[in-house]
């Protein structure tokens, strides 16, 4: 079982309140998970209006389609994002 991660961070802009950003990333979070069935949760910077730190990760029994899974799920995210830029995309894959 191969597993590929990464940590994407994001800047949302205009957002005035939590809720503004939670909509945001709820947004996002449900697109990555029905268009590429990969795993999504907000990892860190949850009290921060403009600061959203996204974990996504994908399972796969080969690691070129594991990492081609979260590659295509991190482009999907930076092509999209009308209220968000994403400033950072960490990634890493390896062997379970």
């Amino acid at each position: 079982m191969y597993v590929a991660v990464c940590r994407l961070t994001l800047h949302v802009h205009g957002s005035r309140s939590l809720k503004d950003k939670r909509r945001v990333v709820v947004s996002l979070r449900d697109q990555l998970r029905r268009r590429f069935g990969v795993s999504v949760a907000e990892v860190d910077s949850q009290e921060a209006w403009q600061l959203a730190v996204i974990g996504i990760a994908g399972v796969s029994g080969t690691l070129t389609t594991a990492r081609d899974l979260v590659d295509r799920a991190v482009e999907y995210a930076e092509s999209t994002l009308t209220e968000a830029v994403v400033t950072s995309a960490e990634k890493d894959a390896f062997d379970y």
